[in-house]
């Protein structure tokens, strides 16, 4: 299957900037900043929040698999709250994400992106920003609202080269230290259990929950 271009702008659809937390890369972080002709620190302090996502731990020998007692008491107790007993271990994927307003993204005004020229990966790529073949089948289900879908789009190999950065990242801080990575952070951002919210998290709740691989 041949790579495709999805020009959402012409469709006239933005369902998906006010649905998902678009989580961006550093080079993504740049790359926007500079369009906006902006320092990256101001970019990040604006325009940005704190993204934490915990996953079930799978076969996977990774640091970023870590201790739930490194989870702040209210993270933690909000996590039992909403789902029952925390497990001994998570993956821990900290994240960093373009700021919501509302229920949309930051930089959707009317309709329209105002940084389409310069937005990242998961937004140029959705709705094949995670892709398995054998599930590509499903995405109109799993999409009812993508009008991309509806013109008959099924596939963009260009998912891969974005998975490959996204693992290469990620092993990046695993070596190296989130802070390290990307030296700015926001203020606050949220926690979620796979893709379900846990809780509003603080600068200071996010440096805890990672701290064996913040520095």
């Amino acid at each position: 299957m041949d790579s495709i271009f999805l020009d959402c702008l012409n469709l006239n659809c933005s369902k998906c900037c006010s649905l998902y937390y678009i989580t961006i890369l550093p080079s993504e972080a740049r790359n926007i900043a500079e369009f906006l002709s902006v320092s990256f620190k101001q970019f990040i302090k604006k325009h940005t929040s704190l993204y934490l996502q915990l996953f079930k731990v799978e076969k996977r020998n990774s640091r970023l698999t870590v201790s739930s007692q490194f989870l702040p008491k209210r993270i933690a107790d909000s996590f039992e709250d909403k789902f029952g007993t925390l497990s001994e271990k998570f993956l821990f994927l900290p994240s960093i994400a373009l700021k919501r307003e509302g229920k949309d993204c930051c930089f959707l005004e009317q309709g329209k992106c105002r940084i389409y020229q310069a937005r990242p990966a998961p937004c140029s790529l959705f709705p094949f920003v995670s892709l398995k073949k054998d599930e590509v089948l499903e995405f109109r289900k799993i999409y009812p609202f993508c009008k991309a879908l509806e013109k008959g789009k099924l596939y963009s190999n260009k998912s891969k080269s974005y998975q490959w950065r996204v693992e290469k990242n990620f092993n990046k801080i695993e070596k190296q230290g989130f802070k390290n990575v990307w030296n700015h952070l926001p203020e606050k951002g949220i926690s979620c259990f796979e893709d379900k919210l846990i809780c509003k998290i603080s600068k200071q709740d996010f440096v805890d929950s990672i701290s064996p691989f913040y520095e």
